[in-house]
Order: structure tokens, then sequence, then C-alpha cells
């Protein structure tokens, strides 16, 4: 390992947001931090950031340095032709930003950062194949992360050095969502009802089609056991629109909230449910859901989607696993976890002791140990 060397985590990404990979963009800038690097998460200035502010946000504490990089207003440009120049110029003032730094390495996301960038450490998802120079892309980068065995595979087929790919599936801080609050407390902080079984999902509603919030609430009207189910992430307008479609009165919908209030929402809930559908392999077999780790972290049961991705982690031992895209199915698993304790309490039992090797710290030192000299 090399203490010496100041890690710079490049990406363009809106943060705050709403969305699942500004978790992991965050807390694997702490992760390194923790390790004791100097850590700089670069990122462009859409918004006015306040570290402190972003840091209680997502449930920081090890704080990292964040260098925002100017970025021009203009919105009287095409969307196409915006986000190109935004994306230009962000790169360059972030490339001349780090390149006076003899003992950096630099950490991305962004496939077009790998133009700018040499040598640095790629971690992303399944590449787009369908992009021009993809190969020579990656041909530029040091190492490459990507988060399951199923993307690894795929790259070797198409030529990529077996030993310049690393597996490290996203992960989760244990000790923050393991916390020691009762079901009752937790509901009474989060303002959940205390009396009903309450099945829960948390994260993006229709930001990706193969999320499966359609498919959950399909499932409610054939529950066999009364419970209400709750939806929390959705931006007012998903929700205003879900409620035209849907009127269960066992139905809770909450807007997205801060990622460190997330524990007190898992740990009130009798269920957690991940309904990935089938339909997109993005879904299906190249992502490494962040809500995953975070509900095995919560020691509450789990009913889950059946597809290649998700059983990279779960299994019949530590969740209860249905058909994607079935709501049949899935108010099935949910039944059987609410009306069998002791089928549910093994299988949550099991993801927590599963989900110890599934940690931040434990993936970046997965990185740490690749880092060049």
């Amino acid at each position: 390992m090399n203490y010496q060397k100041n890690i710079y985590f490049v990406s363009a990404a809106r943060i705050p947001s709403r969305k699942a990979h500004t978790v992991s963009i965050i807390k694997m800038c702490e992760a390194f931090r923790e390790q004791g690097f100097q850590v700089t998460l670069v990122i462009p200035s859409y918004k006015h950031i306040i570290p402190k502010i972003l840091f209680r946000k997502y449930g920081v504490s090890y704080p990292f340095n964040i260098h925002a990089v100017s970025v021009p207003n203009i919105t009287f440009f095409p969307s196409s032709m915006r986000d190109f120049i935004l994306r230009m110029v962000f790169a360059l003032r972030a490339w001349y930003f780090i390149q006076k730094d003899k003992h950096r390495v630099v950490i991305t996301r962004d496939w077009f950062l790998l133009f700018f960038f040499k040598g640095v450490i790629f971690l992303h998802g399944r590449p787009s194949f369908g992009r021009r120079m993809w190969k020579r892309r990656l041909s530029r980068t040091s190492v490459i992360v990507v988060v399951n065995s199923i993307i690894k595979g795929l790259l070797i087929e198409k030529g990529i050095l077996r030993e310049k790919i690393i597996v490290a599936p996203n992960g989760v801080n244990i000790g923050v969502f393991n916390i020691n609050i009762s079901q009752e407390a937790a509901r009474s902080k989060v303002e959940i009802p205390k009396n009903d079984h309450i099945v829960m999902y948390t994260g993006s509603f229709y930001l990706y089609d193969w999320k499966g919030i359609d498919v959950l609430l399909d499932s409610i009207e054939h529950l066999a056991i009364e419970c209400t189910v709750v939806l929390i992430g959705g931006s007012r307008a998903e929700i205003e629109s879900i409620k035209k479609i849907y009127n269960h009165k066992n139905l809770m919908l909450v807007e997205h909230v801060p990622h460190s209030d997330i524990p007190f929402y898992l740990k009130s809930a009798n269920v957690l449910v991940l309904p990935n559908t089938g339909d997109s392999r993005r879904g299906s077999h190249y992502t490494s859901p962040v809500k995953l780790f975070e509900y095995m972290a919560s020691g509450v049961p789990i009913v889950a989607s059946q597809l290649p991705a998700i059983t990279k982690i779960l299994n019949n031992k530590n969740a209860c696993l249905v058909e994607p895209g079935n709501p049949k199915a899935l108010a099935r698993g949910i039944t059987k976890v609410i009306q069998d304790r002791e089928y549910a309490d093994i299988r949550a039992e099991q993801a927590f002791l599963d989900v110890q090797q599934y940690t931040w710290k434990a993936r970046a030192q997965k990185i740490i140990n690749v880092i060049p000299e």
C-alpha cells in the first residue's frame, strides 16, 4: 500500500442527488479517507455545496476534501450540446487541477474522463460496448473495478486482460445500519404506522424501469395478510402519478429522505423488498444495488427477485427469492416472510452474517491493494 499517494475521485455526477450511485461515490471517498489517504472528491459546481451539510446528509464520519470545478451556465444551448460542453469544460478543469500533483491516484466512474486521464482506476459497471473506442479507453486505465463476476467474464471475452480486472461489489457501513433501536422506536422516529405489518422499499421509483416499482404496487392486491406497503425515495411528481393509478389504502409513499435517515426506516419494517425485473440486462446482470447491502445489514428479512446479479449475493438461505416481474409471486414471498417468523428470522440472521464481507472499507482495501507504486 502506497500511503503517500493522494486519491482524487473525479465524477461529473450532480451531488447531492437521490441517485444511489452518489451514495457509492461518497462512501468510497469516506472509506479511502478512513484508510489514511488524503482524498479529494472533484465534482462540477452545479450546486453550491457546504461540506458539513453534505456529510451530515450522507452520514459521513471521516470527512474528505471536496473541490467543486467551476462550469459555465449555458442554458441557452440545446440539451445534448450543453451536456457535451459542460463535460468537456469539467474534464479540462479537473485535469488542470489534478495534474500538478505528482503523487496522485485518479478514480472515476465516467467514460468520457478516460480521454483525459491515463492510468486511472475505472470504477463502474458494464462497459458500453456500443461506444466508439471503448476498448481503447479501457486500455488507458491501470485497474478496472467491476461489481460482479458476470461483467468480468464479459470483459475477458472481449479481450481485456484478466489481471487488470478486480471484482468489488458495492457495500455498506454495517455499524450505521445495524442500529440498536427497537422496531417500535424506529417507527416513532420516522412516523411509520405502529400497529401494522410494514413492507418497505427504499430507493428511486421510476429512474429506471427495471427497479420493479410497478411489480411491487401490483402485488398489493394479492397479499394474503393485512399490511402497509411503504415506498421511500420518489419525487413529488412520481408520487402524484402513483396516487392517480393506485388507490390502495394500505400504501404509503414518502419522498426522497437524507441517506442518514434510511437506517431508521429499514428498522421500522417487517419485510424489505428488492423487486427488480428481468426486463433489462443492466438490472438483471450488471447491477450491484446499494440498497441490497443496506437491507442485509439492517437485520430485517428480505424478499428479492431471483436474478443473476442479485443471486451473486443473495440465496435461499439468506433471503426469500421470488420470480422476477411476477406480482403474485412477490405477494406470496412477502406473505410467507410475515407469517412464518422462524423462516424469516433464520434468513435475516444469515444475511447479516453474509454482509460482513461487503463493507465500503473492504471494497476500498481491495482497490488500495492494486494501486500502482
